[in-house]
């Protein structure tokens, strides 16, 4: 074999070598799968991510801030049944008035009447509550509107009003929430002197029973 030879055999395998590994580059090209987020994950960014972001940034570049007026009081039953307030934080000033004994009946008769229907009609009912909450100045997702059920303002009036008894001493926090100052002013005031003559009313209807 002639040295001519072996350099034309050797040229041949070169480039058999070559084509085999063209070959091979292909089909690990084609063999590769694009990448793709498995349903976990993408359920993960549909529930919890996206709605998170979106809550955000709504709380802190949409959502209109409230002002919280808070009150103390506690039902007294002495001469007469009445509130004996401690404090209405921010907006109004502290009294006192006379008390003896907390009485749990009155207090938890207090507390269903600050939330229900009948309070929202006793401080003004559904105009005065479309004034002081349906305001073009409060964002769409935070007022009330115009064509809301009585249902619905109920519901509303829930999540402006909480009231919570503190049962070792007997103390309700009343805590109103309004987007002015001057309303949660009003709203609380009024709940207060609305309380305290339900109170007197039970307490006088309880003394005309006892003396029939």
């Amino acid at each position: 074999m002639t040295v001519q030879s072996l350099a034309r055999m050797a040229t041949a395998l070169q480039k058999v070598g070559l084509r085999s590994g063209e070959v091979s580059l292909e089909a690990a090209i084609h063999q590769r799968e694009p990448f793709r987020l498995g349903a976990a994950a993408r359920s993960f960014l549909l529930l919890v991510l996206l709605p998170t972001v979106v809550a955000v940034l709504y709380l802190l570049l949409v959502r209109t801030p409230e002002f919280v007026s808070e009150a103390k009081f506690v039902v007294r039953t002495g001469s007469e049944d009445t509130l004996r307030r401690f404090s209405l934080d921010m907006l109004v000033a502290p009294s006192l008035l006379s008390g003896m004994k907390s009485t749990s009946q009155d207090t938890h008769i207090v507390l269903a009447y600050l939330k229900s229907r009948s309070a929202i009609e006793d401080v003004g009912g559904k105009e005065l509550l479309q004034k002081i909450y349906g305001g073009d100045d409060i964002d769409y997702l935070s007022r009330l509107h115009p064509g809301d059920s009585v249902e619905e303002i109920s519901n509303y009036w829930r999540t402006k009003v909480e009231a919570v008894l503190d049962v070792p001493s007997g103390i309700i926090t009343l805590q109103v929430r309004a987007y002015r100052r001057e309303d949660a002013f009003l709203l609380a005031e009024r709940l207060l002197a609305l309380s305290e003559k339900l109170i007197n009313e039970i307490s006088e209807r309880s003394r005309k029973d006892s003396l029939e």
